[in-house]
């Protein structure tokens, strides 16, 4: 299976990959600060979107807003496939991140049922996806959409553990 890149690109990275793959697409320089804004150089976020744009389209700041405001499904169908991509471990200190907001690395080791040793090697690969953010030595969800879609996915969590 085809591993989806998440890591970000930096403003200039996401400028030049438009100027070298993207190049039919315009922006404002408001526009394209908007973009990255929006898509914080997610590759995921950048291609998504990407495909809903139209090149006949000079990309100001409310046509950026109104884009992403109107074509939102477009990075849920993204991380939905994200989801499907991690290992029950992963989804395991997902969930307990999107039950608590945040924890620290102690607190969220003992909420699951593996080793320190593989514990890391998740943990960082759902770093590397960003999904998992770390700030003030605490771990918690990093998009704010994805932690969206999980909130409302936690009902039917909690419906099927009642089976």
């Amino acid at each position: 299976m085809q591993q989806i890149r998440i890591n970000p690109f930096t403003k200039e990275e996401t400028m030049s990959y438009f100027d070298e793959c993207m190049s039919e697409i315009k922006f404002t320089e408001d526009g394209f600060d908007r973009f990255y804004a929006c898509t914080r150089g997610i590759p995921l976020y950048i291609n998504s979107f990407y495909n809903v744009m139209d090149s006949s389209q000079i990309y100001d700041l409310e046509t950026v807003k109104n884009t992403f405001f109107t074509n939102m499904e477009q990075i849920l169908i993204m991380w939905i496939k994200v989801w499907s991509s991690l290992n029950d471990n992963e989804k395991n200190i997902v969930k307990n991140l999107a039950d608590e907001e945040s924890l620290t690395w102690s607190e969220l080791l003992d909420k699951t049922n593996v080793s320190r040793a593989t514990f890391n090697k998740y943990l960082t690969n759902l770093k590397d996806k960003g999904i998992v953010a770390y700030e003030n030595q605490k771990y918690s969800i990093e998009d704010k959409m994805f932690r969206t879609w999980l909130n409302h996915e936690k009902e039917a969590w909690h419906l099927s553990s009642l089976k």
